[in-house]
């Protein structure tokens, strides 16, 4: 019970959104613009009232959650587009926020394959491929 109590703990207070990083700013080990490599899990979801969800979480060398950060769609029912803008959010976000090294994990295998192969064409999803094949060219430490 101890340690769900301070794991809960830990959850609620990590940072939620940009502006919650001002008051609690990503621990000092995260080296943003160095060679440090971490883990960013992303996911997204079809909710039943046609609206969609989905988030990152970013955990450091120890396997510890850093942040977290929910999204919001409005409108989408197609679960991989859902997923492809869930991937796309997050790798700008950690482009935006400066980390050099990531290692983006998903649970879409279509997904990752077209992007494993370099492969945006004849995907509903294409032009999203698109762009996110074209930031990982440019940040070569990104990896899907």
């Amino acid at each position: 019970m101890r340690q769900y109590h301070q794991q809960l703990h830990e959850w609620v207070s990590l940072p939620k959104d940009r502006l919650d990083l001002n008051q609690h700013p990503l621990q000092q080990s995260l080296d943003l613009g160095g060679s440090f490599s971490v883990i960013c899990m992303w996911d997204g979801a079809v909710c039943a009232d046609s609206h969609s969800t989905g988030g990152l979480i970013l955990k450091d060398e120890r396997d510890f959650v850093v942040f977290v950060l929910g999204l919001f769609f409005e409108v989408m029912d197609d679960p991989l587009v859902v997923e492809t803008i869930a991937l796309r959010e997050a790798i700008q976000w950690c482009r935006d926020i400066g980390l050099a090294q990531v290692q983006f994990e998903g649970d879409i295998e279509i997904l990752i394959d077209k992007i494993n192969a370099k492969d945006a064409r004849g995907s509903r999803v294409g032009a999203i491929l698109e762009e996110i094949l074209h930031t990982l060219d440019i940040h070569r430490g990104f990896n899907v």
